[in-house]
């Protein structure tokens, strides 16, 4: 039959927060007392129309459309204060500090909207297809990228449930249960709030003998930025052995991530530290196994073991149209950074060989080094 179902919450969360750090710790002598509060609305709606039907028999069709609307925002406020001559007061009277207290306060809100819909079909309940898609908007990408759509498909037979299965009494008592299954399907990732816009920052300085704040600039703005869209191919099994007293379940997959979201860093002569930009393009693949046992099952007793493996591969296939490297943190010595053919968060650094010996004491003077200094490899002769 058909049916619609329609859900709407309102949900507001209210908080405070206060610390104290008194004159008598070494590390604030002055005494610290801060105060903090926050308000956070957020409202989702959510439509569903289902249709579900049986017919022939065997044949069973559940097919379902929606569409979701949701909008959250948080405002903050927050004050500091310091220069205290006594612990009386605590953060209960933070105007009694005598050094100029520190105040401010914050917005944010995002706005998400969805429509998706999914088709489920089975033939006797040994054959089984789905197939589902969403189109998703978020308020955090650029003007012409909010929206992006996400399809997947997958496919299921139960092997346990034929005939030639059935029927046959020295499989079926080994074989309690056995399916396979393939899966194709794409998901999407959305960046921090505000990601594809510049921001304005706050900052303190010292004019003609006194701290005054002014703005400047803040995130850097990114028109084009896109949704991350990852697509994964999976094909499986699932085992149940004499009467399910043990199950096993194998997964192998195949993920790859293509307009990778990432905190670019860009030259300081620009004005910004960093951009959120796509930059690229990551894969994944490997194989995960899970087995568990009924090792006792009696009528009071139950004792299950589960034991899982598993096994990944990462690696970077792409990083905008030169594929340089980009390094996230560290100038010199140890840093991460993403590299094509490497996989993500490798570390980058000088490479220890061993220590410098007597028999290269002219070779060691080139680096500036003495026989018993530490030698480290050069990557650049």
């Amino acid at each position: 039959g058909l049916e619609f179902q329609s859900r709407y919450t309102n949900e507001t969360v209210n908080g405070q927060g206060f610390d104290w750090r008194s004159i008598e710790d070494i590390g604030t002598p002055n005494g610290v007392a801060l105060g903090s509060n926050y308000k956070t609305s957020a409202w989702t709606s959510q439509n569903y129309l289902t249709y579900s039907k049986r017919f022939k028999k065997d044949h069973n069709l559940s097919v379902m459309g929606g569409a979701e609307w949701s909008t959250s925002s948080t405002l903050s406020m927050n004050a500091r204060s310091t220069g205290y001559t006594t612990t009386f007061y605590q953060y209960y009277n933070l105007g009694l500090g005598s050094l100029p207290p520190t105040v401010g306060s914050g917005f944010s809100k995002r706005q998400t909207n969805s429509f998706f819909g999914r088709l489920n079909y089975d033939y006797d309940n040994r054959y089984l297809l789905t197939l589902t898609s969403r189109y998703d908007g978020a308020s955090m990408f650029g003007t012409h990228n909010k929206y992006a759509f996400f399809p997947s498909a997958a496919i299921g037979w139960i092997v346990s449930r034929e005939k030639f299965m059935e029927n046959n009494a020295s499989v079926s008592d080994i074989i309690s249960f056995l399916k396979l299954r393939a899966s194709y399907g794409t998901t999407g990732n959305s960046p921090g709030l505000y990601s594809s816009l510049g921001t304005i920052g706050t900052y303190t300085l010292a004019l003609n003998d006194q701290l005054v704040k002014g703005l400047g600039l803040g995130g850097a703005p990114n028109a084009s930025l896109r949704w991350e869209k990852t697509g994964q191919f999976d094909i499986g099994t699932d085992i149940e052995l004499l009467n399910s007293r043990i199950q096993m379940t194998v997964d192998w997959y195949y993920k790859k991530t293509k307009d990778l979201l990432f905190n670019v860093p860009v030259s300081l002569v620009s004005g910004y530290s960093s951009v959120t930009a796509n930059v690229g393009s990551v894969q994944n693949k490997g194989l995960e196994v899970t087995l568990g046992g009924n090792i006792i099952q009696k009528r009071d007793v139950l004792w299950s073991v589960n034991v899982q493996l598993a096994a990944n591969r990462n690696k970077v296939l792409k990083l905008g149209s030169t594929d340089a490297d980009v390094i996230t943190s560290g100038f010199l010595g140890s840093a991460t950074m993403l590299r094509v053919g490497k996989p993500m968060g490798s570390f980058i650094g000088v490479q220890r060989l061993g220590t410098w010996g007597t028999h290269e004491v002219g070779e060691a003077a080139r680096y500036g080094k003495k026989p018993g200094d530490i030698k480290r490899l050069d990557v650049n002769n």
